[in-house]
């Protein structure tokens, strides 16, 4: 363990949770429901609240221990699944998390930059399960490329069992390792670069090395479809309110929260310097256009709004729909740059080039010889996409939280290849210090009168901003 670190996060965590526990002491939003769930483990009743579609993997931890502290002391028992209990509990596993990014980046500047993600550390700090899921599918990932491929799919199974959407990051890390496999391999090393028959050729080739190395990973994908035929679907409890659609604006969602929050990391002057010169201005131009025409045909086939959107406004989302989104019938039209913009950056950050691609799917000229290292790397970002397209688009609900995970997945992936000087660093720890303290700020100290909600009828704390 780093001293140094945890005597700096130690505070910050005690402050927070004072904070937090002082003005607003009952459950929050969805903590009205993870929070009795919780207790109800604590207690030994095994009932499950038909309203919460996650599996109950989040709750276990916790609730083990604070059943076993019942046995020797009652109260101290009680207070670990109160609901200050269980804030504290979450502030501990963001500690781990803290501590699984420093072995990660090898940087404990880095490492307190990622973990201070607004969003992430926002969420950190009361009682959800977005924490639990990614610190779980890190440590599956961080087992993988340490070669232990069968304490990786038990860690990436366990993550399923905290949020179904683990299952794909789980299949994220299995095709990664299976890149590593192939493409290690030196039968390969003069193959033909990017595009996506090589890719599977070589993995094809090499599918028996896969199979036996892998064979955890498989077995675990295999349970996957199995337990939601047994289950009658993906999604657990309220399924009519949280059905799969095809939401391909999801992406570029992402995209534009992509470059609003990890510029200060990655650095205005890092992208600047990778803007197209001459002769790559027209190559990157049509890049752009093409990912423009992609967005507004998105916005214009597979626009979506879900009525929680729409029914809540105590969320940031509730206000862009309305003020924005919604405005008039072209108004969203309005921001295909800045989605266009944000994808560029995406791809870019993760050093694929979109008119290469292009190239690929519709060849005009022959393909280079590559180094077989950056095949590989091409290869992994590609499932990496493949994977945020899969997670994100069956999701009608746009909430930031859904976000966390692709962006620290892409951080990670994008500081692998990035020259990230430590002025750069040091600037996203402040942004993100700043803009957490804000958003805490706004939720904590400008409440506002709003009615109970008819499915929550006891619920009666004031309406808070959330992002």
């Amino acid at each position: 363990m780093r001293l140094r670190i945890h005597l700096l996060l130690c505070p910050l965590v005690l402050f927070l949770q004072g904070w937090i526990n002082l003005r607003q002491p009952e459950p929050y939003m969805d903590e009205l429901f993870h929070v009795p769930q919780a207790q109800a483990f604590c207690s030994w009743n095994w009932s499950y609240n038909e309203n919460i579609t996650t599996p109950p993997g989040a709750y276990l931890p916790v609730a083990m221990i604070g059943f076993a502290i019942k046995q020797i002391n009652l109260e101290a028992g009680e207070w670990v699944c109160s609901t200050a209990g269980l804030r504290l509990w979450n502030m501990f596993l963001w500690i781990m998390l803290v501590e699984l990014l420093i072995v990660r980046t090898k940087s404990e500047a880095t490492a307190i930059a990622l973990a201070l993600h607004p969003v992430l550390l926002f969420y950190s700090t009361l009682f959800y399960t977005d924490l639990t899921s990614l610190l779980l599918c890190l440590a599956a990932w961080e087992l993988s490329r340490a070669e232990k491929r069968g304490y990786s799919a038990l860690v990436g199974a366990a993550a399923t069992l905290t949020r179904q959407s683990s299952a794909l990051w789980h299949f994220f890390i299995a095709a990664e390792a299976a890149c590593f496999i192939a493409y290690n391999n030196p039968t390969v090393r003069s193959e033909f670069s990017f595009d996506c028959k090589s890719l599977l050729g070589v993995l094809q080739r090499q599918r028996r090395s896969i199979v036996m190395k892998l064979w955890p990973h498989i077995v675990a994908g295999v349970g996957y479809p199995i337990a939601a035929l047994v289950n009658g679907g993906i999604m657990i409890g309220d399924q009519d309110r949280h059905e799969m659609v095809l939401h391909f604006p999801m992406v570029v969602y992402f995209a534009v929260y992509w470059v609003a929050f990890t510029t200060p990391l990655l650095g205005f002057l890092n992208r600047y310097r990778r803007w197209p010169r001459v002769p790559a201005v027209i190559p990157s131009l049509m890049s752009f256009l093409f990912l423009a025409l992609l967005s507004a045909m998105w916005l214009y086939c597979c626009f979506y709004v879900h009525p929680f959107v729409l029914a809540d406004n105590r969320h940031f989302v509730f206000y862009v729909y309305r003020k924005i989104l919604l405005r008039s019938s072209w108004s969203k039209y309005a921001l295909v740059p800045f989605m266009a913009l944000g994808s560029s950056c995406l791809l870019g950050d993760l050093q694929i080039d979109t008119f290469r691609i292009v190239q690929d799917l519709f060849p005009v000229v022959g393909a280079e010889d590559v180094p077989t290292v950056r095949r590989r790397r091409t290869a992994v970002r590609m499932f990496f996409i493949l994977t945020l397209i899969l997670v994100l688009v069956p999701s009608g609900l746009v909430e930031p939280r859904y976000f966390i995970t692709p962006f620290i997945f892409g951080s990670l992936l994008a500081l692998e290849s990035a020259d990230v000087a430590e002025l750069f660093v040091k600037s996203a720890v402040a942004v993100s210090t700043i803009i957490s303290g804000a958003l805490l700020y706004i939720f904590l100290e400008m409440p506002f009168d709003r009615a109970p909600d008819a499915h929550m009828p006891n619920d009666l704390s004031p309406g808070r901003f959330m992002i």
